[in-house]
């Protein structure tokens, strides 16, 4: 039988009464039903509880979107009588089911929602699912929501009267064939779309104008609106206007070059960043008139303020009560001074020269008629003649030399027009000064100065300038007069690399100006001196030279001094450069625990040993856990030297700083490291073993530490041969070789547990570490020659090995045996393997059902149960004795 039925929707069977279609169904016929089975992910089918019903019934949930299918085995019973099972199918239809769904649209545009057809994300979506829906529920200024039956999808238009987002929510009824799922909630965003009426503003040729839509009924407009136009239409009167995009207000400069008013139409179009659907809509510009006056110039001295006021006939067009207004200038070069002003009756500035040519300002003026109409344009073009603007200058002289400058255009000068002359009065000086005068109108500078003190003078003098008619600014000359000089020969001891100074006194070393500067060429040098270099006005007299040997040197510096621009008598500087020690990075290797001393020797390449070098060091720094570096500070050292202790089995490292010092020349060098690499040196507690009579053991401590164990990873050993307890046989030496581990193949031919004991030295590279013992275990492995018994047919025979050794036999304690199924002669049956299985003795049960004697014989494999040590397969041939019938 079958039915169809919907996701969660209860199905009934109740076959009828009666004789038809191949059932026969008597009055009162009862059912009762096992659990289902199921295609795809079905639940809910239940059994019928060992209990009978008058029909077939259950709820069942299909949680996919296509149709499953359930099957029943049905047993029917009427009365005392039970009829054979039968299948009841059940088509169980899916039904739609949906969270809540959103979508977003702009105010006019048509929504659809097709949810696409599966099971995802809580929403199970049967093929050919159709919606039905009510007018939705708004929020405020939201119309045209309609409803909709029996659709594809979900759709509609709806319209938004506001400038911010609402929601409308739908309640949805979806159905798939005859299967009806919950309702479920869509929610709609829909976003404001601009809608503006025609705007008109007014303003003047040449100002700008900005129009900035806002949201009063009827227009809407939305926050952050952005604006479009391309070129508006105007007459043949206006110009200016231009195109622009994403725009946040509409705005232009518009130019009137009529007397009269003229208009600019432009189309925008608004739109959001959310909805780019939008009706354009026109801004009408109203452009006014006003004067027009032509292009006008002047002629100013830099730094001198011009004013101009246009005439009205004699410039253009001038109503009254105009006033102008401009920005900037446009300059030529390097002019300042230009501002911009608005509203002034009169055009007015001071502008800069900064060069020493003529240079031009043009100014871009709008005139404002009282009636404002259209500011038309007119350019005023300064022409600034340049006048000088001289730096203050300072001039390094010598006692009693004629000096004297021009100053020339540009650095360090400043500005210089051609034909500038120069006028100045008596100097203003310091103490110990003659000789200085005034001049009038002069091409240049100059003068004579006398000092007659043995310090730096100076004299300042304040000159003015005149360029054609424009006078400059006044600047100054200050005129520093130097004393002469007289230094007598010098000698300095310095340690090698490091840097001398020497300054010479006044008084002490001769005569010695203040400021003496000083100039020396590089010193005379043997093949072992290097380093000294020349210089140029220095103060004080400096350098670094470098000792290569391990002995003191001497250089020779000659020398001049300066003072200003005046220069004194050469004189010589000896340097004696004792040496320093120099070492490179030095390295040794040592053992855990042993001594190591590096004495650095003289002859090296990289390093420098006076005879006298001594060391000291800090605690050093160390790898791993390397313990037992001191410091050696105070009293130097001929060498270096420690104890260092590596507990790990790595090689580590301690890193010694160390600072080299001269008894004699009392020179310290530059503190240098010394790498000590701590090989690690073996240790081992006893180590033991257990291994089989004739199996080779294998004994090979893991590289690390544990255990009271130190196993360094290129660790080897070597052992004597062993002492062992019994009659143990098979123990070598390692012949005198290192091997990567400790083996050997041992011999116990008793039937008892045997010692044998090692002696291992060993070794990690160049460290050997203390002997230790390795015990070896020796379990016995049994042997057995062929054994055989004697049995009856039908009777179970044993054989069990007695514990000890005799007859070719070795049988350890708690011996086990296995075996196979056995080789038979005739007709002999029963024989069976342990199955795997070891047992304490060979057993079985074998039936000989001829009239003869007949033999099984079985291959069976001893093994210890303690030592797990498993013998070489032996026979056992059991002789089967016939038994009468």
């Amino acid at each position: 039988l079958t039915t169809v039925t919907c996701s969660g929707v209860q199905f009934q069977v109740s076959p009828v009464v009666g004789v038809g279609g191949g059932n026969i169904v008597p009055l009162n016929t009862l059912y009762k039903w096992d659990a289902p089975s199921y295609t795809g992910t079905v639940t809910g089918g239940q059994s019928s509880q060992g209990l009978f019903a008058s029909h077939v019934s259950g709820t069942l949930s299909n949680r996919t979107n296509v149709q499953q299918t359930v099957t029943y085995t049905v047993t029917p019973i009427t009365g005392n009588c039970t009829g054979s099972t039968f299948t009841v199918l059940v088509y169980v239809a899916p039904k739609p089911e949906f969270v809540t769904l959103t979508t977003v649209t702009c105010s006019g545009v048509e929504f659809q929602v097709s949810p696409v057809v599966g099971t995802y994300s809580g929403n199970i979506v049967p093929a050919n699912t159709t919606y039905t829906w009510g007018e939705p529920g708004y929020t405020a200024s939201l119309s045209g929501g309609i409803s909709g039956t029996s659709q594809s999808f979900i759709r509609s238009t709806i319209t938004n009267a506001s400038n911010t987002t609402q929601t409308a929510t739908y309640t949805v009824i979806p159905t798939t064939g005859n299967c009806t799922g919950s309702s479920f909630t869509l929610i709609v965003t829909v976003h404001p779309v601009p809608n503006i009426a025609s705007l008109t503003t007014v303003t003047c040729s040449g100002t700008p104008f900005e129009v900035s839509p806002t949201n009063v009924n009827p227009d809407i407009v939305p926050a952050n609106t952005r604006y479009r136009w391309s070129e508006p239409t105007y007459s043949g009167f206006l110009n200016g206007g231009v195109s622009a995009t994403d725009q946040a207000s509409i705005n232009g400069l518009l130019f009137n070059t009529s007397s009269v008013e003229q208009l600019a139409f432009y189309t925008v179009t608004p739109s959001t960043v959310n909805c780019n659907v939008s009706n354009s809509f026109t801004v009408t510009v109203r452009v006014r008139a006003g004067g027009y006056i032509d292009p006008m110039s002047t002629v100013i001295c830099s730094g001198v303020q011009f004013t101009v006021i246009p005439q009205d006939g004699v410039n253009g067009i001038v109503p009254d009560g105009i006033t102008y207004s401009w920005n900037v200038p446009d300059f030529t070069l390097s002019v300042t001074g230009g501002q911009s002003d608005t509203g002034q009756s009169s055009i007015f500035g001071t502008l800069t020269n900064n060069t020493n040519v003529v240079q031009t300002a043009t100014y871009i003026v709008i005139p404002t008629p009282l009636n404002c109409g259209a500011n038309t344009f007119f350019t005023l073009t300064v022409t600034i003649l340049p006048a000088a603007y001289i730096n203050p200058i300072t001039v390094p002289v010598c006692n009693g030399v004629v000096f004297g400058f021009t100053p020339a255009d540009g650095s360090p000068y400043g500005i210089v027009p051609d034909g500038t002359l120069y006028s100045w009065n008596t100097p203003s000086i310091t103490a110990s000064l003659t000789g200085g005068a005034s001049a009038n109108d002069r091409s240049g500078f100059f003068g004579q100065l006398f000092n007659s003190s043995n310090a730096t003078q100076t004299a300042t003098y304040t000159v003015t300038t005149k360029t054609g008619t424009c006078i400059g600014q006044p600047f100054t000359v200050s005129v520093v007069v130097n004393p002469p000089m007289i230094i007598s020969a010098m000698s300095t001891v310095v340690c090698s690399r490091s840097m001398f100074t020497v300054l010479p006194e006044n008084g002490v070393n001769g005569t010695v100006p203040d400021n003496t500067l000083y100039s020396w060429t590089e010193p005379s040098f043997n093949p072992f001196l290097t380093g000294g270099q020349s210089a140029s006005n220095s103060k004080p007299i400096t350098g670094t030279l470098f000792n290569t040997s391990n002995i003191p040197q001497t250089t020779v510096y000659t020398i001049t001094p300066t003072s200003g621009v005046c220069t004194g008598a050469n004189f010589t500087l000896t340097v004696t450069v004792n040496p320093t020690p120099e070492f490179t990075t030095l390295s040794t290797v040592t053992c855990s625990g042993v001594e190591f001393q590096v004495s650095p020797a003289a002859g090296f390449v990289g390093n420098i040993v006076p005879s006298d070098t001594r060391y000291t060091w800090e605690v050093p720094s160390v790898t791993g856990t390397v313990t037992g570096g001191q410091s050696r500070l105070g009293v130097g050292q001929t060498h270096i030297y420690g104890t260092l202790s590596n507990r790990t089995h790595v090689l580590q490292t301690a890193t010694y700083i160390v600072t080299p010092q001269t008894l004699s020349g009392n020179c310290t060098g530059a503190a240098f490291t010394v790498v000590v690499s701590v090989n690690p040196t073996p240790e081992f507690v006893t180590l033991s073993t257990v291994t089989c009579s004739g199996v080779e053991f294998q004994v090979s401590p893991a590289a690390g530490v544990a255990g009271g164990n130190i196993v360094p990873s290129n660790i080897l050993y070597t052992w004597a041969e062993p002492t062992f307890t019994g009659t143990v046989t098979g123990g070598q030496s390692s012949q005198g070789t290192p091997r990567s581990h400790i083996f050997g193949t041992l011999s116990n031919r008793t039937h008892q547990v045997q010692t044998v004991t090692y002696n291992v030295t060993p070794i990690s590279g160049n460290c050997t570490g203390s002997v230790f013992t390795v015990v070896v275990t020796l379990n016995p492995t049994p042997e057995f020659v062929t054994l055989s018994t004697v049995t009856c047919s039908g009777i179970e025979f044993q054989v069990s090995p007695a514990v000890g050794v005799g007859g070719g036999n070795i049988v350890p304690s708690n011996t086990q045996y296995r075996w196979d199924a056995p080789s038979v002669t005739g007709t002999i049956t029963g024989g069976q393997s342990s199955q795997g299985l070891f047992e304490s003795y060979v057993s079985g049960t074998l039936s000989n059902r001829t009239h003869v004697l007949q033999t099984a014989t079985y291959s069976v494999t001893p093994r210890t149960l303690s030592g797990n040590c498993t013998g070489a397969a032996f026979t056992v041939v059991v002789s089967v004795n016939p038994t009468p019938e």
